[in-house]
């Protein structure tokens, strides 16, 4: 009799009319058949694929994963799968006509939805109603549309609204986190995991440039298609297990399938492969120096944000610390590679200055022809993280240099390379005009260095000025053999003078221009050295003409 009443369902489903008075039971049963009989054809129309055969970076439970940035796009989904799939979609909208309040007809809605390009109706659809769950779909379709403040909205009020002991799993992230959080974390009960996870999200952020948190939306996003997979049959031909779902968390989910090729011809099995969108990068990466991304070996996790299809570090930065009271400001200066990283004939950089994950980030935005300039941006506290961010926005690219809990000098701010002008800057404004794009030199140059000096003692005095360019061997094994005399030691260049200082001042600026065209190309420390007490210092690079302007930043990688 119930295999009669499905029957009956499926057959008025699927002439778009509704069985008079329908079983609810029976008819989410008869959904639950509809799913898995699409997926078994989704499977059989499948094209071939032959990526990562015989590879194996990491093997949870019967699943392998790999990775790999160089494997060729994926094949193209056939018309017959979106075919099937459209008709699987009106079928599952006419159930819920019947069944308004059926969430798991929702989730298979949604997320087919999202699958087939259709996020505004995905989106839309969960829209409808005014539980949890549905703010929960509705942030995974905008989350996948690109949408990051909208989805931000969506899971904060899903959050707000959803079960505690719920709330509690969905956000317990020792899954994707690296070896060395993962053992304090997992002493933090679920109070203590939402403080955590905001500064583990906040310090993970692709871009501040774009408002939002793509990592933090990508995380309630895969927590939702994990839980719209309950009772349903997944492209692999299989119900969601332990596995599945620990891909799914730390990896995301596939956006293109194949098969594999059987050589023993029929349908008898269907080994099925998923092809994640690529670059990927660690998905709760950090690296205090400054890189971005950040580079683990086999990173426990990864995210292929949506909005790029490239992101590489920035190396030739500076970046300089100006105190202000009760708060920073931040000048860099950025040189970015003139081969094919940026293509667009202009460009877009930003400053952030991020003083946690609560507040309000400070952006200077400035559009830019050449690939090189600087920017000056005021921060809202002593301490903070700072992201500069340049942006070809036509072929979705993104250069990124960052520094986490960067804090406000005392004595005397950082060094500011400048570019030599007719007159010394008198100001910092003047000075972040002229920022040196970097910190390399091409070789033979003259260079300006501007500083401040903080809190100077009542009364005319003469300041002690020190300047030392020293060379700096690179590497531990060039540090030690420097260290030890096996090599040679060149000599450093020393400069000193004596400056007054008239009265007592807050804030002093000083300038001057320093000549290195003598320098040989390598690394040097120039530090400045006032009254003993003060000293700041700054790391620079001596290289030749052609390597300044062709230099594209590392690790990049196209999709």
């Amino acid at each position: 009799m119930s295999g009669l009443v499905t029957a009956l369902a499926l057959t008025a489903l699927q002439a778009g009319t509704s069985p008079a008075g329908p079983d609810s039971v029976e008819l989410h049963r008869a959904m639950i058949a509809a799913q898995r009989r699409f997926e078994f054809a989704r499977r059989r129309l499948l094209p071939i694929s032959t990526a990562g055969t015989g590879r194996c970076d990491e093997r949870v439970g019967r699943f392998c994963y790999w990775y790999d940035p160089e494997e060729p796009p994926p094949p193209e989904e056939p018309m017959s799968i979106r075919e099937e799939r459209e008709r699987f979609l009106s079928r599952l909208a006419d159930a819920a006509e019947q069944l308004p309040g059926d969430e798991w007809i929702l989730a298979q809605r949604v997320r087919y939805l999202v699958e087939h390009g259709a996020n505004d109706s995905a989106a839309t659809i969960a829209r409808g109603c005014d539980t949890w769950w549905c703010e929960a779909l509705e942030g995974f379709a905008l989350h996948v549309k690109g949408d990051v403040a909208g989805s931000e909205q969506s899971f904060t009020a899903m959050l707000s609204q959803m079960p505690s002991e719920e709330r509690c799993r969905w956000n317990d992230l020792e899954l994707v986190l690296e070896p060395d959080d993962r053992e304090p974390y997992q002493r933090l009960d679920c109070g203590q995991r939402d403080s955590a996870n905001a500064v583990l999200f906040w310090r993970a952020t692709p871009l501040f440039a774009r408002g939002g948190n793509d990592t933090r939306t990508e995380w309630y996003a895969r927590q939702v298609l994990v839980r719209a997979l309950d009772r349903a049959i997944t492209h692999h031909g299989m119900r969601l297990g332990g596995d599945l779902r620990e891909i799914l968390i730390r990896y995301g989910w596939a956006t293109a399938y194949g098969r594999r090729p059987n050589p023993y011809g029929g349908f008898e099995e269907v080994d099925v492969v998923g092809h994640e969108p690529k670059p990927a990068y660690p998905f709760l990466g950090f690296d205090s120096r400054g890189r971005w991304p950040p580079e683990p070996d086999r990173p426990r996790a990864r995210f292929a944000p949506v909005f790029a299809s490239l992101i590489a570090p920035l190396d030739d930065v500076q970046l300089a610390r100006f105190r202000r009271d009760d708060s920073v400001i931040v000048v860099a200066g950025f040189r970015a590679g003139r081969d094919t990283l940026f293509r667009a004939p202009q460009l877009e950089i930003t400053l952030a200055f991020s003083a946690g994950p609560d507040v309000p980030v400070r952006v200077r935005r400035q559009r830019i022809a050449d690939r090189e300039g600087g920017l000056m941006v005021a921060g809202s506290s002593l301490t903070g993280s700072v992201s500069l961010e340049l942006a070809d926005s036509v072929h979705r690219s993104w250069a990124v240099h960052r520094v986490h809990y960067l804090e406000a000098p005392e004595g005397m701010s950082d060094l500011l390379l400048t570019r030599t002008r007719d007159e010394l800057p008198g100001s910092l404004s003047e000075a972040a005009e002229a920022a040196w794009p970097g910190s390399r030199l091409e070789q033979g140059s003259t260079v300006g260095l501007y500083w401040e000096s903080y809190g100077h003692a009542a009364g005319d005095s003469l300041l002690q000025v020190g300047l030392t360019v020293e060379p700096v061997r690179p590497g531990f094994l060039g540090r030690v053999g420097q260290s030890l005399g096996l090599r040679r030691r060149v000599p450093p260049l020393r400069l000193a003078w004596s400056q007054r200082q008239e009265g007592t001042t807050a804030v002093t600026g000083h300038a001057v221009e320093v000549d290195l065209s003598r320098l040989a190309p390598g690394s040097y420390l120039l530090l400045v050295e006032m009254g003993g007490d003060r000293r700041a210092g700054r790391s620079i690079e001596i290289v030749r003409a052609s390597r300044v302007v062709s230099r594209e930043p590392a690790g990049a990688e196209r999709r």
